[in-house]
């Protein structure tokens, strides 16, 4: 089912997550799919959806610093790059804070999050919590930009929210107080170097 990317639209998405569901939805980048990383049979899901390997752990998107920092551990470096680049194009690798969803989300002691800078994506994080954030295509392919162009199946609901800029978040692993560029996306890596 496709739906816009409106008040009755993301509260309809929203309870679909709550309810266990999987939705496709709009963010700074590309369309994303998500489901709440809390729950493992939802979680499932998007790696069958994907065709994508269980060894490749899924981001977490987040509405704000405050939801960040429940489920990954800051320290006065990272909160500083945070600050600078979210929301945005950022993709942060920090030791793990929440241990409960080591298990749906198959995690060791790492995860990736980030902040979006999309409305419609904010205000569906605000409403239901912390969503998977990965890109909604099979892996392998390229990410989709268009909501016409989106070819997965398997999911409940999409948010229609237009054709977006496109590009990619910029991956950095800010752990054990080192600073390594893992993907060149949209903010460069020497940026984000100079701040750390």
């Amino acid at each position: 089912m496709r739906i816009s990317c409106d008040e009755s639209g993301i509260a309809r998405a929203a309870r679909t997550i709550k309810e266990g569901g999987i939705v496709v939805f709009p963010t700074d980048t590309t369309y994303g799919i998500g489901c709440s990383p809390y729950n493992a049979e939802a979680v499932g899901r998007i790696f069958q959806i994907k065709s994508r390997s269980i060894s490749k752990p899924l981001p977490v998107l987040v509405h704000s610093m405050g939801m960040a920092e429940k489920i990954a551990v800051f320290d006065e470096r990272s909160r500083r790059i945070a600050a600078r680049f979210w929301p945005g194009q950022v993709t942060i690798l920090l030791e793990l804070a929440d241990h409960t969803l080591q298990e749906p989300m198959n995690l060791q002691d790492t995860i990736a999050v980030r902040i979006p800078d999309h409305m419609c994506a904010l205000e569906l994080l605000k409403r239901c919590g912390p969503l998977t954030g990965t890109s909604a295509n099979t892996s392998g392919e390229e990410p989709a930009t268009n909501p016409d162009a989106c070819e997965i199946a398997g999911y409940d609901l999409l948010l229609d929210g237009g054709v977006l800029r496109g590009g990619k978040s910029t991956i950095v692993d800010l752990r054990r107080g080192k600073t390594s560029i893992l993907r060149e996306g949209a903010i460069p890596g020497g940026e984000i170097a100079r701040i750390s």
